[in-house]
């Protein structure tokens, strides 16, 4: 071990002799690369469990063997209880999905994850799906290479920031290598785990991405996830308009699964209030529907495959598969097992879409397209809703079944499923769990931590206010001693005038150089942006985030009335807000009951 970390601290020096950018960029190849092999570990797992213990049932492919009737419920049972006793014993956030314990890790606990997570969650993912759990690997690859990230950004002593993109990092190169989606793997981890797509951000997600699809491909070779029958599709004016409808359709469908999920869970939790007659239920549950409807059970790739190549379904089986697969998900994830919720929201959009694409087609006899393309179109609009990340689920499944034909079909059923679902459901499938906990995530971070601060707790009265006549050669000298990019403009009496940006201060100094313009009066007061936005001293923080945010402003005056008009008082700093969410967070994460590693 001593001469791996000898080789280690060779290949990325101490952070005395590298910068911190460099060290993350160099964390995040090692992380992808790491993530990637367990991905691909859980996926091999999944396999061999499914066909040496559960008789390869989950498929949907062939007859079920004979004369195993009993079987088929007890082992799925067995097995559950044993999953539920050693996460309950040693992991409990690892049950479910494990992306919203991501998020909350990021948000809250300063990207903190526990390292016995890769291992735990590896064996239970395996075991769980492995007897026909109808859960997907996603959400545990993302948990697990999270937690990779975590163990090695801690181990090389990052600073929180840093460490929150390793997190995010290994997040990223999971689902990369799951599904060979590295651009869907990197936009994932900004879009829901980070919050953010910033370059320093992003940088590190790409290159962790990038080095888990090489992994990927060196051992799988290149491939699709997915074939689609159809190389091209040709799409006419009813074809679009029918995407938009299978966008509402989907929209309601991911508000169904989302509300099915925690409603499930909570009437399980009042029925069998014991862990294992939970764990017991649902295993026999699984193992029933194993016997009836084998389709239905598992991560539903070769099943979705299947309606890809437009296999002759019947109309009432995919509907019933659409319907049945966030039931069953839903006991599932109450049986305290571990899988995600992607692979069957993948699996419900592919039934809806084909179940529509054949309604249209053959019931109703209109010419549309291929029914793959509605499939492809439904899974990712009922993905996208359900987690919310409607770029995510446009890329990841682009890159699934390498078509560039059908993305703007996509993009239009991922937008307005998206806002179908948002009218009914606030929430997605794991955000909702944490705001249930009190946990309010927003763009990386937990305004919970937050609450009952205000502006006034962390505003700066020593600021630079410009003066709406001063020359811009003038404003040099306050500008360079401040380290912010935007400026109050206020009168001699600290009226508010207006509020001027670093970029407008620039674009009119270059303007001012040109030998068009030159000798040109320019002052402040002309510069002005077009809104003078500001905020009051009580204004709670998560709304000035959000307020700075919105206008892309990194600091906004603070003001209070003055006879009809707006004083400055002081400035409030976005770094603030930050600075004083991770502060709360290092206090949450002190005295919260569990140890860490």
């Amino acid at each position: 071990m001593e001469s791996v970390r000898q080789l280690m601290r060779k290949i990325i020096p101490p952070r005395a002799e590298s910068s911190a950018v460099t060290t993350t960029i160099a964390l995040a190849a090692i992380i992808g690369v790491a993530a990637a092999l367990m991905a691909l570990l859980v996926h091999w797992l999944i396999g061999f469990l499914n066909v040496h213990l559960f008789f390869g049932i989950g498929a949907g492919d062939g007859p079920l063997p004979s004369g195993l009737d009993w079987r088929l419920a007890l082992e799925p049972a067995a097995v559950f209880l044993a999953v539920a006793y050693l996460l309950r014993r040693w992991a409990p956030e690892a049950a479910g999905s494990g992306i919203g314990r991501v998020m909350d890790a990021v948000g809250r606990g300063a990207g903190h994850i526990r390292a016995r997570l890769i291992a735990l969650k590896t064996v239970a993912t395996a075991l769980s799906i492995g007897v026909g759990a109808p859960l997907g690997m996603e959400g545990p690859v993302v948990q697990t290479g999270a937690a990779v990230g975590s163990a090695l950004g801690r181990h090389f002593k990052m600073g929180v920031g840093n460490l929150r993109v390793l997190v995010a990092a290994g997040a990223a190169a999971g689902l990369a290598a799951e599904y060979g989606a590295p651009i869907g793997g990197a936009v994932f981890s900004a879009e829901l785990i980070l919050g953010s797509a910033a370059t320093a951000a992003l940088l590190p997600l790409i290159v962790a991405s990038f080095a888990a699809m090489l992994t990927r491909r060196a051992v799988l070779g290149d491939v699709a996830e997915y074939a689609i029958a159809a190389e091209q599709f040709h799409f006419g004016a009813l074809d679009y308009a029918m995407f938009a409808v299978l966008g509402v359709v989907c929209g309601l469908a991911a508000v169904y699964f989302i509300k099915l999920i925690f409603a499930t869970e909570d009437l399980m939790g009042r029925l069998l209030s014991d862990w294992r007659a939970l764990a017991l239920f649902g295993g026999l549950t699984v193992g029933l529907v194993g016997w009836l409807r084998p389709e239905a059970l598992g991560t539903g790739h070769d099943v979705i495959q299947k309606l890809l190549r437009e296999p002759e379904y019947s109309l009432r089986l995919l509907l019933l598969l659409a319907l049945l697969k966030p039931l069953l998900c839903s006991v599932a994830l109450g049986s305290k097992v571990s899988g995600g919720v992607f692979a069957p929201a993948l699996f419900t959009g592919a039934t809806l879409g084909a179940f529509f694409a054949r309604s249209l087609s053959g019931q109703l006899g209109l010419p549309i397209a291929s029914t793959s393309a509605y499939v492809v179109v439904g899974m990712a609009a009922v993905m996208g809703a359900t987690m919310r990340a409607p770029l995510q689920a446009i890329l990841v499944t682009f890159e699934l079944c390498q078509n560039y034909s059908v993305i703007l079909p996509l993009m239009i059923g991922c937008v307005i499923s998206l806002k179908v679902s948002e009218l009914f459901e606030p929430e997605s499938a794991f955000s909702r769990r944490l705001a249930r906990e009190g946990r309010r995530l927003h763009r990386g971070m937990d305004f919970a931590l937050l609450k009952g601060l205000k502006v006034a707790d962390i505003m700066d009265r020593n600021f630079v206010a410009l003066s709406p006549e001063m020359l811009i050669e003038e404003a040099a000298d306050q500008v360079e001693t401040s380290e912010n990019r935007t400026f109050p403009v206020a009168d001699e009496d600290g009226i508010l005038r207006g509020i001027v940006t670093l970029g407008g201060l620039v674009a009119a100094g270059l303007s001012q150089a040109e030998p068009a313009t030159s000798g040109a009066v320019v002052r402040i007061g002309d510069l002005l942006e077009p809104e003078a936005v500001d905020l009051e001293p009580q204004q709670n923080l998560l709304s000035a985030w959000e307020t700075m945010g919105n206008y892309d402003y990194d600091c906004l005056p603070v003001c209070r009335d003055a006879e009809g008009q707006r004083r400055i008082v002081a400035i409030c700093e976005r770094e603030a807000i930050v600075e004083m969410h991770d502060r709360q967070a290092f206090i949450n994460l002190v005295r919260r009951d569990e140890t860490g590693d």
